[in-house]
C-alpha cells in the first residue's frame, strides 16, 4: 500500500504564521486550476480521470537537467524542497531509499491526488523543516527557491540537511521582479550565497528562456562542505 504521510510542528507553524495569506491563496489556486486544466483535457480526450497530477517530466529534470543519470540516486534519501502537489519525486520510487517533500502547503495537497503518492509529504516551510541533520544525501529546489521568504534561511537549512558531501540541485529563473506567488527574486550570482552557507559549487550553468534573453534561468549543482556558516535573520 501505497502511503503520503503529511507531517507538521508547533514550530513550523509558528514560521508560517508570518507568511501572508495573499501568497497562500496564490499558490492554491494555481494548482487548482492546473488541476481543472488536466481534468478538462482529459474529458475532452475521453481520457478517464485520473487521481494524480501528471508528473512525467520530473525523471528529465531530476536527471537529464543536472547531467545525473538515475543510478545516481539508488539508495539515497532525497528531499525536495516545494514540490507542489504532483509527485516530483515518484519516477524514484523502487529506486531511492526515501524520497521526501517539504512543502508548506502540504496539508492542502491531499485534495489535489497527494494522497495517492508514495512519497512522503511533510507540511513545513523551506525556512525550518522539522527532520534531523546530516539525514539527506540530495536535496533540490526546482523553481522553489524565489517562493521563499529568505533565502539565507534555505541555504542553512539546506547545508543542514545535507550529509557532508550531499548534492544539492538548484533550478531557478534569475532577476524576475517579486510576484504574490514568488516574493523573492533571485540574483545572479547566486552561487556566492549557497557558498556562505557551506555549499561549494560544482556546477552552474545559465540558460536563456525566451527570446530576449531577458530573464535566465540558473542551475546549480552543489555540494554540501558540512561546514555551514552562520545566517543571520535577514
Amino acid at each position: 500500500m501505497r502511503v503520503a504521510l503529511l507531517l507538521g510542528s508547533l514550530a513550523t507553524a509558528a514560521w508560517a504564521s508570518r507568511s501572508e495569506t495573499s501568497k497562500s491563496d496564490c499558490e492554491l489556486n494555481y494548482w487548482r486550476k492546473a488541476r481543472g486544466g488536466e481534468d478538462s483535457n482529459n474529458a475532452r480526450r475521453g481520457r478517464n480521470q485520473t487521481v494524480s497530477m501528471s508528473n512525467g517530466w520530473y525523471k528529465r529534470l531530476f536527471t537529464a537537467l543536472f547531467d545525473l543519470d538515475l543510478a545516481f540516486y539508488n539508495d539515497k534519501k532525497v528531499l525536495d524542497i516545494g514540490c507542489g502537489p504532483r509527485g516530483s519525486l515518484e519516477f524514484l520510487a523502487g529506486v531511492a531509499r526515501a524520497t521526501v517533500c517539504v512543502d508548506p502547503l502540504a496539508l492542502n495537497y491531499s485534495a489535489l491526488g497527494a494522497w495517492s503518492h508514495s512519497m512522503v509529504y511533510v507540511g513545513a516551510p523551506a525556512e525550518v523543516v522539522p527532520l534531523a541533520s546530516s539525514s539527506f544525501d540530495v536535496v533540490s529546489s526546482l523553481n522553489s527557491i524565489d517562493h521563499v521568504e529568505s533565502h539565507a534561511r534555505v541555504l542553512a537549512e539546506v547545508a543542514r540537511l545535507l550529509r557532508p558531501g550531499g548534492m544539492f540541485l538548484l533550478y531557478t529563473h534569475v532577476g524576475l521582479p517579486p510576484t504574490p506567488c514568488e516574493p523573492s527574486s533571485v540574483r545572479a550570482g547566486f552561487e556566492s550565497d549557497a557558498a556562505n552557507a557551506g555549499l561549494r559549487a560544482h556546477s552552474v550553468r545559465y540558460y536563456v528562456t525566451n527570446e530576449t534573453g531577458a530573464n535566465p534561468s540558473h542551475l546549480i549543482k552543489a555540494i554540501s562542505t558540512g561546514a555551514a556558516a552562520p545566517v543571520s535573520a535577514a
